[in-house]
C-alpha cells in the first residue's frame, strides 16, 4: 500500500511541478533509500529597478524506504542575514516519519534591491547530517535606462519671404521617453544659443515619465534676412539622455541688382562686354535686352555678336560701328518675382573718317546723303526712333532739323562740336517747327557753344538734354543752357561750365535739372546759377558750384520739388562778388555729402539729415536762414555763420550757429551751440534761463598734497543757470605739478593730479577749462592720472586718456559734467529710467567733441538708492547716437561713497538704472546671493532655465570665458578663420576666436580648447587672470599673501602658479580651511562670486 502511494504522489508532482529532479540515493546508514526534489529551480530571472514582491518558488523532498524517523530537517541560506533572498514559508514538516511525509519549503528575492545580479544557495539537512541539499538561487535587477528619442529626426519650415509673419510658423516635436527611469529636468536648446535664427516657444525644461511623451514649440525668428538658415534642436537630461533633430529654414527673396551694368566702350570691329550681379533667393535667372534709342527694348539670343544673352555678362564679339548710342539692359526673375536693370550704353569709336559740314535737312525720307567725306558715314539717322547721330566731328554753321517721320527728334553727339551762330538755338528747340519736340544727348567729344548777339541760348532743346560724357562749355547772351519742356540731366564723367548772360540762368530748365557725375559742374548766370522752373534740383555726386546774380545760386523751382543734395561737394557763390543764396525747400544727406553756401537761405525748409553743411561767411557772418531748420542725422555737422530766423529742431547732430538764434526752439538730442554757448544738452537748473552769456567767475585756489596726489581745490561759483565754471591757469598746473613729483618721488609711486571744485553741490553744470599748455604740461609730467570732482561727481583719466585728449585738442580743453533733463529722452527711456539721474560727461576743444577717449576714464555720480532697491541691481546705461540704452558692465553702486561708478573708453550721456532678476535657487541668505544679482542685472549671465541660476552646477570652460569676456566689454570675433579645431558653431565659438587673437588662452593643446569640458579653480584663475593682463585691468597685488601659505600649494600646476599667485596676493583668492583647492571643478555660483568681487573692486 505504501508503495502505492508513493507512485501515485510522485506521478502527481512531475505533473504539477516545472522540473523534477531524478531520486538522489541515500547514503550508506541513512534510514531512507533516498529521495527525489521537486522544484522549478532557483533562477528568478530578470525584473526592472521598480519590481515589486516577487512570486515565491516551492520545492518538495519526497523520501523513499524511510526505516527510522528523520528529524531536525531545517533550511538555511548561505548569506544568512546579508542574503538578497528570504524564506517566506519554512519548511515544514521537520520530521519524516514515513515515504507519504513530504517536506516544502518557500523562498523568493527580497524586494527593493538594487540595479546588479544576486546569487546565494538555499541549503537543506537534517540535525543528523543524514542528508543535505543545495539550491543555487539567483536573480538579476536591471538598472533604470535613460533614453529618449525625438520625433520627426528634422523639420523644414515652408519656404516665406523677408517680410514674413513668424506667429502661426511654429511646430512640434514630440520627445518619448525610451528608457526605464523618468527624465526629470529634460531641457531643450539650441545648438547655436542666443545666435541661432529658430526660438523654442513652449517649453525648455519638462519631466517625462517611462513610455510617455512630451512636445516642444520651434518657429524660425522673425526678421530674418534673406538666406537659408540651419540649426540642431539638442535634447539633454539626466544620466546621459540626449536625442536632436535638425532645423532648416529658407527666407526667399525678390531679385534686385546689387550691380547694374555700367557703360562701355570699344572700338568698331572690336569686342564688348556688360555685367550684372543679381541677388535673389532662389537664384534668378538672366534675359538682356538691346535698344537702338532707350525706348524700344529687343530681347536677345546667343546668335550674331551676342553670346552669354541668358547669363549674368552678355559678350558682343565684332561690335559694327553703328551700334554706337546702343543701350542694354538685363531682366531678372525667381520665383517670386522679376525687374529690369538700369540701362548701359555702348560707345563704339573709330571706323568714321571726314568732316560733316553745311546744314542738314532731314525730311520724310530714311535718310539723305549729306557727308563729304568718302565713307558716307559721318552721321546715322534712324528713322524708327527718330534719333540723328553726329558720330564725327562738326564745326561751321548751325544744324538745322526737320523730320515729317514724327513729332519728337534726338540728336545724339558723340564727336567734337564747335558752333557759333544764332541759329542753333532755334534749331534745336524746334521753334521754326512747332509740331517738333528735340531732345539732345552728348555722349562723347568736347563741345564748344556759345551765343553773344541778341536773347541768345548756347545750348537749347525743346526735349530734354542729357550730357553722359564729355566735357561742355555753354555760353549764351541769355541762359547758357534751357530747356522748355524737359529735363537737363548730367551724368557719368561729364564735365560742364556754363554761363548766362544779363537776362539769364547757368541752366534753366521747365523740368528737373538733375545732377550725378563723377566730374564738376560751374554754372553761374546774372539770374540764377541753377534755376529749374517747373521742377527741382537733385545733386547725388560730382564737385558742383553755381553762383547767381539778381537772385540765387540755387532756385528750387515753383513748386514743392524743392532741392535734393545727397552726395557730392556743393559750393555756393564762391566766385568773387557772386551771389550765393539759396531759395526753396532743402533736403541735404549722405555722411560724406559737403555743402558750402555762402549767402542767405530762404523759401521754405532746411532739413539735414547728413553731411558737412556750412551757411555763411564765418567773416561777414552773412549766413542767415529765414527757412525753418530740422537737423535729425547723427552724421549731420552743421555751422551756420549768421542768425537763424525760422524754428530750429533738433533731435541729432552737431550744430553750431554763430549768431542768433530767434526762431522757437525744439531741440531733443545732439549737440547745439548758439552765440558761443552749448544751449543742448540743456543742464538742469532751479531757475533761470540760458540764454546769454555764462559766468566763468573763479575763486581762491589751494594746492595740498595727500600721498602722491597733489590736490587743487578751487572755490567755483555758480550763476544764474546753475552752471560752475572755472579756468585753471598753467601756473598753478605746473605748482601742482611740481608737488606731485616731489610727493611720489619719495613714495615711490608715479604723481597723480585731482582738481577739486569746492561749493558746487549746488551746481547742475561744473566746467573746468585747461589750457593747451597745460593738458602739455601733465602728458609730459608723467602723471598717472587726472582727477577732477565736484558736487556733481568725479572723472578720473588714466594715461593713454591724457595722451589722447592732448593729441587731439586745437585749442584749450573743456571737461564739463552736466544733470541733464529726463524729459528731453524718449517715453521708453523715461520708463526705464524714471526719476533716477542722467548725466552727461563732455571733453570739447574749439566746440568740437572728443567722445573717443583712447584709454580708461573712470567716472562716479552721486546717488540715493530709493526703498527697497538691491544695491546690486543698480546699474548704468549709456545712451547712444540713436537714443537706446546700453549697460555698462562695470557700473556698481559703492556704498561707502554714495555713488554709481563706472568705467569706460569714451563720453556720453550716463543714466542710473535698476534692473532686479531673481532666481528662485537663489535665496537671500546664500554666500553668492549677491554675486548672482549683480551679474543678472547686467546681463553678463543669465539662469539656466526660467527663475533657475543652478548656483551649484559645474561650469564648462566655453561658459566661462564667455561670461568673463561679456563682462569687460571684449567683443567675440566675426573672423572666425584662426580658430580653435572645436570652437564650433555656437554662442561660444566667436569669444573662443578673440580669446586666442588676444593670447588670453592658448587652449588645452593640438589647437583645441575643450570649451564642453568643466572648468578647474586653476584655470579659471588662469583665463580670468589672462584676461586682465591683456586688457590692462591687473588689481594691485599687495595683500602680503602668497600661494606659499596655503596647504596645498604644491598641487598647483606650473602654468597656472603665476596667475593664482598674483590674485592671491592681489586679495581675490582666499581658500578655504587653508586651501586652494587648485583641481576642483567651479560651479556657477563660485563663477558669480569672483567675477562681482572683481568688477566692484574701485581700486
Amino acid at each position: 500500500m505504501k508503495k502505492s502511494i508513493s507512485k501515485i504522489l510522485s506521478l502527481l508532482m512531475a505533473v504539477c511541478l516545472v522540473l523534477t529532479l531524478l531520486p538522489i540515493t541515500a547514503s550508506a546508514g541513512a534510514a531512507f533509500n533516498g529521495y527525489s526534489v521537486f522544484s522549478s529551480g532557483g533562477d528568478f530571472g530578470t525584473v526592472s529597478l521598480d519590481y515589486q514582491n516577487q512570486p515565491a518558488k516551492e520545492l518538495s523532498l519526497l523520501f523513499s524506504g524511510v526505516t527510522a524517523p528523520i528529524t531536525g530537517i531545517q533550511a538555511t541560506l548561505g548569506q544568512g542575514n546579508y542574503s538578497a533572498f528570504e524564506i517566506t514559508s519554512a519548511i515544514t514538516p521537520t520530521t519524516v516519519n514515513s515515504d507519504p511525509d513530504i517536506p516544502k519549503i518557500s523562498f523568493r528575492p527580497k524586494t527593493g534591491l538594487s540595479g546588479g545580479t544576486y546569487t546565494d544557495k538555499l541549503i537543506i539537512k537534517d540535525d543528523n547530517d543524514l542528508f543535505s541539499h543545495e539550491v543555487a538561487l539567483s536573480f538579476t535587477v536591471l538598472y533604470y535606462t535613460y533614453t529618449c528619442t525625438v520625433s520627426p529626426s528634422a523639420i523644414t519650415f515652408p519656404d516665406a519671404m523677408t517680410d514674413y509673419d513668424n506667429s502661426s510658423m511654429a511646430q512640434e516635436f514630440t520627445i518619448t521617453n525610451t528608457g526605464t527611469g523618468q527624465l526629470a529636468g529634460l531641457s531643450t536648446a539650441l545648438q547655436k544659443g542666443a545666435a541661432s535664427s529658430f526660438e523654442i516657444i513652449t517649453p525648455s525644461a519638462i519631466s517625462i515619465d517611462p513610455g510617455n511623451t512630451a512636445t516642444v514649440g520651434i518657429r524660425p525668428k522673425s526678421g530674418l534676412g534673406a538666406e537659408t538658415y540651419t540649426d540642431t534642436l539638442v535634447i539633454t537630461g539626466d544620466h546621459g539622455a540626449a536625442a536632436s533633430a535638425e532645423l532648416s529654414f529658407k527666407v526667399n527673396q525678390n531679385p534686385y541688382f546689387a550691380l547694374p551694368p555700367s557703360n562701355q566702350s570699344t572700338s568698331a570691329g572690336g569686342n564688348a562686354s556688360f555685367a550684372v550681379i543679381a541677388e535673389g533667393i532662389p537664384s534668378p535667372s538672366y534675359l538682356w535686352y538691346e535698344s537702338p534709342n532707350g525706348i524700344s527694348w529687343n530681347s536677345l539670343e546667343n546668335e550674331g555678336i551676342y553670346s552669354g544673352t541668358t547669363s549674368s555678362a552678355i559678350m558682343l564679339t565684332g561690335v559694327p560701328a553703328a551700334y554706337n548710342g546702343y543701350q542694354y539692359r538685363c531682366h531678372i526673375s525667381n520665383s517670386n518675382g522679376s525687374t529690369y536693370s538700369t540701362a548701359a550704353t555702348l560707345t563704339v569709336t573709330g571706323g568714321i573718317t571726314g568732316t560733316v559740314t553745311g546744314t542738314m535737312n532731314i525730311s520724310n525720307r530714311p535718310g539723305v546723303n549729306l557727308i563729304s567725306d568718302a565713307t558716307g558715314k559721318g552721321w546715322d539717322w534712324n528713322a524708327y526712333s527718330s534719333t540723328l547721330t553726329l558720330n564725327s566731328s562738326y564745326s561751321g554753321n548751325s544744324i538745322e532739323i526737320k523730320c515729317s517721320n514724327g513729332s519728337n527728334i534726338n540728336l545724339v553727339l558723340t564727336g567734337d562740336v564747335s558752333i557759333n551762330a544764332n541759329l542753333w538755338a532755334i534749331s534745336m528747340s524746334g521753334l521754326n517747327y512747332n509740331d517738333t519736340d528735340i531732345s539732345l544727348t552728348i555722349k562723347a567729344g568736347s563741345h564748344t557753344l556759345s551765343l553773344a548777339s541778341g536773347m541768345a541760348i548756347a545750348l537749347q532743346a525743346q526735349g530734354s538734354i542729357i550730357i553722359e560724357s564729355g566735357t561742355v562749355l555753354a555760353s549764351g547772351d541769355c541762359h547758357g543752357i534751357s530747356t522748355a519742356f524737359g529735363d537737363v540731366i548730367i551724368r557719368g564723367n561729364s564735365n560742364l561750365t556754363t554761363t548766362g548772360g544779363i537776362v539769364g540762368s547757368g541752366i534753366q530748365a521747365n523740368g528737373d535739372i538733375i545732377i550725378g557725375t563723377s566730374g564738376t559742374v560751374n554754372a553761374t548766370g546774372n539770374i540764377c546759377g541753377l534755376r529749374p522752373v517747373e521742377g527741382g534740383i537733385t545733386i547725388s555726386s560730382g564737385t558742383v558750384k553755381a553762383s547767381g546774380g539778381m537772385y540765387e545760386a540755387l532756385h528750387g523751382g515753383n513748386g514743392d520739388t524743392g532741392i535734393t543734395i545727397s552726395g557730392g561737394t556743393v559750393t555756393t557763390g564762391d566766385i568773387a562778388g557772386s551771389n550765393g543764396k539759396v531759395y526753396g525747400n532743402i533736403t541735404i544727406s549722405g555722411s560724406a555729402t559737403n555743402v558750402a553756401i555762402n549767402g542767405n537761405v530762404s523759401g521754405g525748409s532746411l532739413k539735414i539729415a547728413g553731411g558737412t553743411v556750412t551757411i555763411g561767411d564765418i567773416a561777414s557772418l552773412n549766413g542767415t536762414v529765414y527757412s525753418d531748420i530740422t537737423i535729425n542725422g547723427s552724421a549731420a555737422n552743421v555751422t551756420i555763420n549768421g542768425n537763424t530766423i525760422g524754428s530750429l529742431n533738433v533731435s541729432n547732430g552737431t550744430v553750431t550757429i554763430k549768431g542768433k538764434a530767434e526762431g522757437s526752439q525744439n531741440l531733443t538730442g545732439g549737440i547745439v551751440y548758439v552765440d558761443g554757448v552749448k544751449v543742448y544738452p540743456t543742464a538742469v537748473s532751479d531757475g533761470g534761463s540760458n540764454k546769454g552769456s555764462v559766468s566763468s567767475d573763479s575763486g581762491k585756489i589751494s594746492i595740498t598734497v595727500s600721498g602722491s596726489t597733489a590736490i587743487t581745490a578751487i572755490t567755483a561759483s555758480t550763476d544764474a543757470n546753475g552752471k560752475a565754471k572755472i579756468t585753471i591757469p598753467q601756473t598753478k598746473i605746473k605748482e601742482a605739478l611740481a608737488k606731485a613729483k616731489e610727493a611720489a618721488d619719495k613714495a615711490g609711486e608715479k604723481p597723480q593730479l585731482e582738481i577739486k571744485l569746492d561749493k558746487t553741490e549746488s551746481a547742475a553744470e561744473t566746467q573746468v577749462t585747461l589750457t593747451t599748455a597745460s593738458i602739455k604740461d601733465i602728458v609730459s609730467g608723467g602723471i598717472s592720472s587726472l582727477t577732477i570732482s565736484s558736487g556733481l561727481g568725479t572723472v578720473t583719466f588714466d594715461e593713454a586718456a591724457l595722451k589722447k585728449i592732448s593729441d587731439t585738442a586745437s585749442n584749450d580743453v573743456d571737461i564739463s559734467v552736466a544733470k541733464l533733463d529726463i524729459s528731453a529722452y524718449s517715453e521708453d527711456i523715461r520708463k526705464i529710467i524714471g526719476s533716477r539721474p542722467v548725466y552727461s560727461f563732455t571733453v570739447t576743444s574749439s566746440g568740437k567733441i572728443i567722445s573717443q577717449l583712447g584709454g580708461a576714464v573712470t567716472a562716479s555720480m552721486p546717488y540715493t538708492p530709493a526703498p527697497g532697491e538691491d544695491t546690486n541691481a543698480i546699474i548704468i546705461y549709456y545712451i547712444n547716437d540713436t537714443g537706446s540704452l546700453e549697460t555698462v558692465t562695470s557700473g556698481h553702486y559703492d556704498a561707502d561713497t554714495g555713488t554709481v561708478i563706472f568705467t569706460t573708453d569714451h563720453f556720453s550721456a550716463y543714466a542710473v538704472g535698476y534692473n532686479k532678476v531673481s532666481f528662485n535657487d537663489v535665496s537671500k541668505n546664500a554666500w553668492y546671493s549677491d554675486a548672482v544679482t549683480f551679474l543678472a542685472a547686467r546681463g553678463i549671465t543669465g539662469g539656466t532655465a526660467p527663475s533657475a541660476f543652478s548656483p551649484d552646477k559645474a561650469l564648462t570652460r566655453g561658459q566661462f570665458i564667455t561670461f568673463v569676456m561679456k563682462a569687460y566689454g571684449i567683443a567675440s570675433d566675426k573672423n572666425l578663420e584662426n580658430n580653435f579645431a572645436d570652437a564650433g558653431n555656437t554662442y561660444y565659438t566667436g569669444y573662443l576666436a578673440a580669446a586666442k587673437r588676444l593670447g588670453i588662452s592658448g587652449g588645452t593643446g593640438e589647437n583645441r580648447f575643450s570649451p564642453e569640458r568643466t572648468v578647474t579653480r586653476q584655470e579659471m584663475f588662469t583665463l580670468l587672470y589672462n584676461t586682465l593682463k591683456t586688457i590692462g585691468r591687473l588689481p594691485e597685488s599687495n595683500s602680503g599673501t602668497s600661494v606659499s601659505e596655503f596647504s596645498d600649494a604644491g598641487s598647483i600646476a606650473s602654468w597656472a602658479k603665476p596667475a593664482m599667485d598674483y590674485l592671491v596676493k592681489a586679495g581675490k583668492i582666499s581658500g578655504n580651511g587653508g586651501k586652494l583647492s587648485p583641481a576642483e571643478i567651479t560651479t556657477r555660483g563660485q563663477m558669480a562670486q569672483v567675477l562681482y568681487n572683481l568688477l566692484t573692486n574701485t581700486n
